[in-house]
């Protein structure tokens, strides 16, 4: 590819340009929207005196399209200005590139959005039933809700269009075919850029293919690293996100750069008097989770306190039915110390947050109530346990930053250590040891394959356990607690659902198809000694620890582990046949229309 001049000033001034028209169409879209919701939300207060959330399923209908829309004309433009710029023919490869960013984006978002505004709605309702104001105001107060307001169209608009712009060129320019491609961080230096933007103009252009550290300010002064693949990149948090301005420019180190970044006493946008507003949570989603390097705590304990509620409590609309519909066998009754999580720090609340958010998106998926109880549990041999959609977490899952689930007893002196091998290690509480044996209750299935005990294990094969950077040792451990709690909602998944038009539970079929698929597994040991069935050896214990050791696997990337068995059960018929629920007051709401209804917008698509 020929090389061309680069002006990085004349460049960005372009960027922006486009930036700032792209996010004023975004902007009048949700602006519009945001009136009709908050027209929609009086009126049903007025209605009901009382509110059941019914107008949010066509606004999370509504964003959704608006929000899919606007990302494929963002990337669109993108792309093609900068296949003009290089004077090639790569229009075949936009449509993917959308595809990506919507599957990736679209959904999160909007239940992001979503649940900020249901919430923002509950602390007006509850303000006024407080200071005793009549129906009528307090429907006019939701109406004049901060979640309805200009400022926050325009928020979302600029920070949507600013990340869709970035990734677009960012993932355009990869596929543009260049001999040696680098990326450059260009911010505006303006009043109002962050300092430690400012700072990303003094470095020098890495290659695409690496990531930019960002040293962002944490909680208590300080900064940690932020690893960002592009300006806008959701894994930088929302301190690097939120109303950001800087772009990525990105060439061929052949290119001939000049001109020099826009310096601070000379704005390059005009300054507007628009609040930078902090996002409520770390962004998180189950296509692009955040990495533990990546987290930023931004709240105080009583805060993060409420969120945690907040994220236990999604199955049902209020505590007072949450008490109410709790089974004793399924971890007791309510205990407020539990359930706020009183002895855990700030780190610790914000990592089970995110964890919680990403529960709910995968109960979501599977068209299931989220969680409904959350529990902080004492030391147990357990990591982890769900029943009923409930959520029982030991504490020593989550405490602490790493030092627990990055050191493996009997690694501990050799620094260059590396798991190879399946020996008896362990991390935590969750064991790893390999035995070519299964462990478990089958006994007497062997295998000339050694089979780690933990799905954790694939975590951390192949890797260096001493010497590891700050940063890796935060993201192994957010894994390692990630994997635990999506090995928990395998099991929530195969607890609720039930074959769709039959009363049978799923776990019925679950029993029938691994007890096939131990029968020819069988017959493959004795013919090759190798077993094929079973990831891991928790995976051989019973059909359910079966299903949730390859559920946490699939869904943590690890998909080639996987028994082709337990993929074509759960892709055919799981994923096909979700329909009810086993929890007999869910199966009540499903026979009485109203109570459909409310259990439908209650989901709201998060």
């Amino acid at each position: 590819m020929a090389k061309i001049k680069i002006n990085l000033n004349k460049e960005y001034k372009e960027q922006i340009k486009l930036y700032l028209n792209l996010s004023k169409s975004l902007n009048a879209k949700v602006k519009k929207l945001f009136r009709k919701t908050a027209r929609q939300a009086e009126k049903e207060y007025l209605k009901y005196e009382d509110m059941y959330y019914f107008f949010l399923e066509d606004f999370s209908n509504d964003f959704y399209k608006i929000l899919s829309s606007h990302y494929r004309t963002v990337i669109t433009a993108t792309s093609n200005r900068l296949i003009k710029q290089r004077e090639t023919k790569q229009e075949d490869k936009i449509d993917v590139i959308v595809a990506s960013y919507i599957q990736q984006e679209a959904a999160t978002k909007v239940t992001q959005v979503t649940e900020t505004t249901k919430q923002s709605i509950r602390k007006s309702i509850r303000k006024g039933i407080a200071d005793g104001e009549s129906i009528p105001t307090i429907s006019k107060d939701i109406r004049q809700n901060n979640a309805f307001k200009p400022y926050r169209a325009t928020m979302i608009a600029r920070t949507e269009t600013h990340s869709a712009m970035n990734y677009g060129r960012f993932e355009m320019s990869k596929q543009m075919g260049f001999k040696n491609p680098v990326k450059k961080w260009i911010s505006a230096r303006d009043v109002r850029t962050r300092d430690w933007h400012k700072q990303m103009n003094t470095k020098k252009a890495i290659a695409i293919d690496e990531k930019f550290e960002v040293y962002t300010p944490i909680s208590g002064g300080g900064s940690i690293p932020k690893y960002m693949d592009y300006t806008g990149d959701m894994n930088g948090g929302a301190l690097n996100v939120i109303n950001c301005r800087c772009m990525t420019l990105t060439y061929d180190m052949e290119d001939e750069v000049i001109g020099a970044t826009p310096q601070p006493d000379s704005p390059v946008v005009p300054v507007e008097d628009i609040p930078e507003v902090v996002a409520e949570r770390n962004a998180t989603s189950l296509l692009n989770p955040i990495k533990g390097s990546a987290i930023v705590v931004t709240k105080n304990k009583k805060e993060l306190q409420a969120d945690v509620k907040l994220n236990s409590t999604q199955g049902f609309t209020n505590s007072d039915e949450y008490k109410q519909y709790l089974p004793d066998q399924y971890g007791g009754r309510f205990k407020d110390g539990e359930y706020y999580f009183n002895d855990w720090n700030e780190r610790e609340l914000t990592e089970i947050n995110i964890l919680l958010e990403e529960a709910n998106q995968l109960a979501v998926k599977h068209k299931l109530p989220k969680l409904r109880r959350t529990s902080s549990v004492g030391k147990r041999k357990a990591n982890a346990s769900m029943g009923d959609g409930g959520l029982s977490i030991n504490k020593d899952l989550i405490k602490g930053e790493g030092s627990k689930y990055t050191l493996i007893k009997g690694a501990e002196d050799n620094e260059n250590y590396i798991v190879t091998k399946q020996s008896d290690y362990q991390i935590g509480n969750t064991r790893l040891g390999g035995t070519t044996q299964a462990f478990g209750k089958r006994q007497g299935i062997k295998s000339n394959r050694e089979i780690p005990f933990s799905s954790a294990y694939y975590l951390l094969k192949g890797r260096r356990i001493k010497g590891l950077s700050k940063a890796e040792k935060l993201d192994l451990s957010l894994d390692m607690k990630r994997i635990t709690i999506y090995h928990e909602m395998g099991h929530h998944i195969h607890q609720q659902t039930r074959i769709a038009g039959t009363l049978n539970n799923i776990e019925d079929e679950l029993n029938t198809v691994f007890n096939k698929a131990v029968r020819k597994d069988n017959k493959i040991i004795r013919q090759d000694g190798v077993s094929k069935l079973y990831p891991t050896g928790y995976s051989s214990y019973n059909s359910k620890e079966w299903f949730a050791e390859n559920f946490a696997l699939y869904n943590m990337g690890f998909k080639n582990k996987i028994s082709k068995d337990w993929i074509d059960f759960y892709e055919n018929t799981v994923l096909k046949n979700l329909w009810l629920l086993k929890n007999k007051f869910w199966w009540a709401c499903f026979c009485n229309d109203f109570t459909t209804s409310y259990y439908h917008s209650f989901l709201n698509f998060y």
